[in-house]
């Protein structure tokens, strides 16, 4: 039972880190989630400049960030805190968080 129980922590853990991976910009300063949601955004307004998409991102890009850090990034630093890979610096991720989304709170709409 020890061993299952073991094999399952580690593949949560593996999978909380790979979905970190994909969204860590959203975690770590302002300037890097700013370089790579540009990045994003250049992305997809080309997809739809282009016909490849219908959704222009320019419409609801703001908001849309907004629920992305509350329904996923924020939850998904916590997780990373509790899982305690990180130690004591497992609260940075959540911190970073936090401070982002609020920053995008303030700054988000002259940015976009």
């Amino acid at each position: 039972a020890h061993d299952a129980w073991a094999a399952l922590r580690h593949s949560v853990v593996i999978e909380t880190m790979l979905n970190v991976a994909d969204v860590a910009h959203s975690m770590q300063s302002w300037e890097l989630f700013l370089f790579w949601n540009q990045k994003l955004f250049e992305e997809l307004y080309v997809a739809f400049g282009t016909g490849r998409s219908d959704k222009d991102p320019r419409n609801d890009w703001y908001t849309n960030q907004l629920g992305f850090y509350r329904l996923y990034v924020i939850p998904l630093a916590e997780k990373m805190k509790t899982c305690g890979v990180f130690g004591d610096r497992g609260n940075e991720w959540v911190e970073n968080a936090i401070s982002i989304r609020d920053r995008w709170t303030r700054e988000g709409e002259r940015v976009t």
